[in-house]
């Protein structure tokens, strides 16, 4: 494992710690409030990339990607359309359609520098960051040149109901990393739109971010919230910033916000599956409820041997600590916070264990890949041939070979992010739940 960087985050008092991620945490009600130090442009014009030729080729594979993902390609294609034909009104009003979408759905992501904190305020710079620079590079191997302009930040939700139930989701297992676990209300990238890109995004190289204040923050989580399960800003009574997380192995600042939700965990229940459509409704939940208590956190967090990510750790740290601060003050809070930290650490240790027997006792897996993966390298063989019509046959099954050897190695160590639970000998979400008694 890499060796985990010095957090930025200077303020060391109430500190929570995980050998990958340190945490500030508010011992006051209202939480944290944030306010921006400086707004920094994401480069100049002309400037280099500190980016070898194999990391630039890496950057434009993964560029192509998000352009894919954010519809870019949809939109490129419709400009081309327009400029063939710029007297064609179908032609000019698809444009105009397809670039609106990509401009909804295209946001920078915000990266903090400098953090600060003083009493109970965070103040930082912020600069633009791209996803594909911080998904190939925003980690403890990059440079820090490269950390500089590849660091991105994110949000992390906990979610108190009315009738006092935590918010617990089981993450898709469809994610690139920390697939079908354990994970926080809500969770996603801190993403704000360029200054002026309502209408039309700025074409400066770097655009330029409007100063963020608490409330950005905040919508940002709600956001997510919003996406995720259904709950809407008016369904809350009360959002705050709880805590600031540094984490230094994918290198990047979060937020961990802790929210109370007018709604009852039946209500939001109901209102999730409503605003689901009906193509995604399962009848397997996608989020349960546990008891909203300082107990019943420190068991899901010690007791629960279905990994969780460690920046959605320290989120559930801070609503567990927010609940302990109403009930029983500050010296209460920080008591249970050192409490729960040691047994964190063992519960993590007590999951690498079990994976490690799992590899000892059934070295046959360990070479071959899994059913997800193989049905996932059929979706892109699929991709691929409709990409390529003439495409011949050693062509595809040389694209196949190149899939399989791209598959990642287990760690036969310890959990592996890029492993579902079940496939390196773990209980999946809701066994592991059930066994330690909150669901």
């Amino acid at each position: 494992m890499p060796e985990a960087q010095e957090t930025p985050i200077r303020q060391t008092e109430g500190q929570f710690k995980l050998p990958t991620l340190s945490m500030v945490l508010s011992d006051r009600a209202e939480g944290f409030s944030f306010r921006t130090k400086a707004v920094l442009r994401r480069r100049d014009a002309g400037e280099e990339l500190p980016l070898d030729d194999s990391q630039k080729e890496k950057l434009q594979s993964s560029m192509i990607e998000q352009m894919s993902y954010t519809a870019g390609n949809v939109a490129k294609e419709a400009l081309n359309r327009h400029r063939d034909n710029p007297d064609n009104e179908d032609a000019k009003s698809e444009f105009s359609k397809r670039r609106k979408e990509y401009l909804d759905r295209f946001h920078p992501i915000v990266g903090l520098r400098d953090i600060e904190i003083d009493s109970n305020e965070i103040r930082a710079n912020i600069r633009p960051v791209s996803f594909a620079l911080y998904n190939n590079f925003g980690v403890a191997q990059s440079s820090e040149e490269l950390l500089e302009i590849s660091k991105a930040s994110s949000t992390s939700l906990g979610i108190i109901t009315a009738d006092k139930k935590l918010i617990v989701q089981n993450r898709s297992p469809r994610n690139a990393s920390y697939a079908g676990v354990t994970g926080a209300s809500a969770a996603g990238y801190l993403e704000i739109k360029f200054k002026g890109q309502n209408g039309a995004q700025s074409r400066e190289i770097g655009g330029e971010l409007p100063f963020l204040e608490t409330k950005d923050i905040k919508n940002s989580a709600i956001r997510e919230m919003t996406e995720e399960i259904g709950i809407e800003e008016d369904d809350l009574s009360e959002i705050v910033i709880g805590g600031l997380m540094h984490e230094s192995i994918r290198v990047h600042e979060e937020f961990a916000l802790v929210a109370k939700s007018k709604l009852t965990a039946d209500q939001i229940r109901k209102k999730a599956f409503e605003n689901t459509p009906i193509h995604e409704q399962k009848f397997t939940e996608k989020f349960v409820f546990i008891p909203a208590t300082p107990e019943a956190v420190s068991t899901l967090l010690t007791e629960v041997k279905c990994p969780i990510p460690p920046t959605h750790i320290a989120t559930f740290v801070a609503a567990g600590y927010n609940l302990m601060l109403e009930r029983e003050g500050k010296k209460a809070a920080q008591n249970w916070m050192k409490e729960i930290e040691a047994g964190i650490k063992e519960n993590i240790q007590e999951i690498d264990s079990m994976v490690k027997k799992y590899y000892e006792d059934n070295s046959n897996v360990i070479n071959q890949p899994t059913q997800r993966q193989l049905s996932k390298i059929e979706d892109d063989i699929n991709t691929y041939t409709r990409m390529h019509p003439n495409a011949t046959s050693e062509e595809i099954e040389k694209a196949r070979g190149n899939g399989i050897k791209s598959l990642p190695e287990r760690n036969l160590s310890g959990y592996s992010a890029l492993y579902l639970p079940r496939e390196q000998g773990l209980p999946g979400f809701n066994e592991a739940l059930k066994r330690a008694g909150l669901i």
